[in-house]
């Protein structure tokens, strides 16, 4: 038996175990195998959720509306039949039946088409560096530099394709292979500080090198108070030929 004949082999196993039809020794030999086998135990436990997934669906009632619907269309089906062969008489005691397993079906596709399942992301190991810029076209740039030097950019974990519009992003992550470091500092140029990003990376485990770039927008700057000296207020125009009133007077 080759090794694809035998997974296929221990499938038929597990949806019988699921309903309960194994006999002990099979059981005994399934459990065997998917000790030694780490892709049939994740295809055993993804078919144990979708089967739960399928018993705990409520029960579905048939609108009133819906089921009476069905029922004349299927009876003009069959009064159709009829005409045609004598042999359609079997299908009129079934008709209503037939109806409301065509609705329970439906309603059940509909349910399984909006139901929601976890999605896990898996994200690479690296080694961590940190970096800030206050531009967002500057954000772009090393997002460049990283595809070209045959890195990644990552949003919150998910992968961004190449060339991408990246939007108001406030955080990428740029995955680098270490042994392209050098060329994703020379794509960058001015864009990396100094001392912002090493030019030579102490040797690890890891096989790439995660920079978290950050876009921090500068603070704006407000009217700076008890700066300089007080400003005089300037008195207000007095029309031409009539002097100001003093204090506590009348205008002349």
């Amino acid at each position: 038996m080759t090794a694809h004949e035998e997974h296929e082999h221990f499938r038929r196993l597990m949806s019988e175990h699921l309903d309960g039809l194994l006999a002990e020794p099979q059981v005994r030999e399934l459990e065997q195998h998917l000790a030694g086998c780490r892709q049939c135990r994740e295809e055993f436990a993804l078919l144990r959720r979708s089967v739960q997934l399928l018993r705990n669906l409520p029960q579905v009632e048939v609108p009133e509306e819906l089921r009476h619907r069905l029922h004349r269309r299927l009876l003009r089906h069959g009064a159709a039949m009829r005409r045609r062969s004598s042999t359609s008489r079997w299908m009129v005691p079934f008709e209503a039946t037939m109806a409301v397993l065509l609705a329970t079906v439906g309603a059940i596709v509909l349910v399984l088409l909006v139901s929601s399942f976890p999605v896990t992301v898996t994200v690479p190991r690296g080694t961590l560096l940190e970096l800030s810029v206050n531009r967002p076209e500057r954000l772009y740039r090393l997002a460049e530099s990283a595809w070209r030097s045959g890195g990644t950019v990552r949003r919150q974990g998910h992968l961004v394709p190449k060339g991408s519009r990246l939007g108001a992003s406030g955080q990428l992550e740029l995955w680098i292979p270490r042994p392209r470091w050098g060329d994703f500092l020379a794509a960058a140029g001015e864009l990396v500080p100094a001392p912002a990003l090493p030019a030579h990376l102490p040797p690890t485990g890891e096989q790439q090198v995660l920079v978290l770039v950050r876009l921090v927008r500068p603070a704006r700057s407000g009217p700076r108070s008890g700066a300089g000296p007080a400003s005089t207020p300037t008195p207000p125009k007095t029309p031409r030929g009539r002097q100001p009133p003093p204090p506590g007077g009348r205008a002349r």
